[in-house]
């Protein structure tokens, strides 16, 4: 009963985090995670299993020695890294799209994880559970009396999975929305053969990177101001040759563009890209062909 509630009390915290630190990136509130309420639950299951693990490894585990806080940190360090990889993979393969990506940082695998951001949970989650949890956190919650406990936590996982039955819903509607993205782009740039034969072969790539760029880097505020002017821009692609129909996808695609832009997922995820498999393959076989 008392890891239950160091799973809610910890994923709270971490949403905390999270928001304060997309905050003062972005200079604006973000409500972080997939679910509505505030609760990111991987930092609750890293603080339980780092819990199951630390204690039943080192009974009488105390941080004053220095073995022990080097093992907690390598600990945490591979456990953070392996829960957000396995994260990071289920999601990319359910949605075929990337929640964060890593790739521009060194040191990173597939994009999903990287030694940065690896080497930080690993010294966040050592001061928080060496000094909050072994000395705070849960020697209170071990104070608590057994029936308060219980009605928090039944209370809590009420609400939990009320939220999650939402978050659902949301993911499944969001999934659709990338989807259709996902088809329209690849409407745009590769079935759109009078257009390229009309506008010719750069300049119809140009166009094809242009809408590319939207798919991944649809940004609000200021980015997503710039890349909304650059829709706009490109409607002179389609004056010309007044092609009527990729006049609508496109027109079609920016108004899909700015509904998923308004979504809370896409607001909590501000970094997602869009996996367009086809046209990176589109891509490296053009570049073969231009080699021969």
């Amino acid at each position: 009963m008392p890891l239950i509630l160091t799973f809610f009390i910890y994923a709270f915290f971490g949403w905390i985090i999270e928001v304060i630190y997309y905050m003062y990136k972005e200079k604006r509130f973000v409500n972080r995670g997939f679910l509505n309420g505030p609760l990111i639950p991987i930092y609750g299951l890293s603080m339980v299993f780092l819990h199951l693990i630390i204690y039943s490894t080192y009974p009488r585990f105390n941080p004053e020695y220095p073995f022990n806080i080097v093992s907690v940190f390598l600990i945490i360090v591979v456990l953070s890294t392996t829960l957000e990889f396995i994260g990071g993979v289920i999601l990319y393969h359910l949605f075929e799209t990337r929640w964060w990506d890593y790739s521009h940082l060194k040191f990173n695998y597939k994009g999903f994880v990287c030694l940065r951001y690896s080497l930080i949970w690993g010294v966040m989650g050592t001061i928080g559970f060496s000094y909050l949890h072994h000395y705070q956190i849960y020697p209170y919650i071990e104070t608590m009396n057994e029936r308060l406990i219980a009605i928090i936590n039944t209370s809590l996982i009420i609400v939990f999975f009320i939220d999650w039955m939402f978050t659902i819903i949301s993911l499944i509607n969001f999934k659709k929305m990338l989807v259709d993205l996902k088809r329209k782009v690849l409407l745009i740039s590769h079935d759109s053969t009078n257009l390229k034969e009309k506008l010719g072969r750069t300049r119809f790539n140009v166009l094809r990177s242009n809408v590319n760029t939207i798919v991944d880097n649809f940004k609000n505020d200021e980015r997503y101001t710039k890349v909304k002017s650059r829709i706009e821009q490109l409607k002179d692609f389609f004056v010309s040759p007044k092609a009527k129909e990729e006049r609508r996808e496109f027109e079609s695609l920016r108004k899909l563009a700015d509904k998923i832009s308004s979504s809370r997922l896409y607001k909590a995820f501000p970094e997602i890209k869009l996996a367009l498999k086809e046209d990176e393959e589109s891509d490296k076989k053009e570049e073969k062909d231009s080699k021969k």
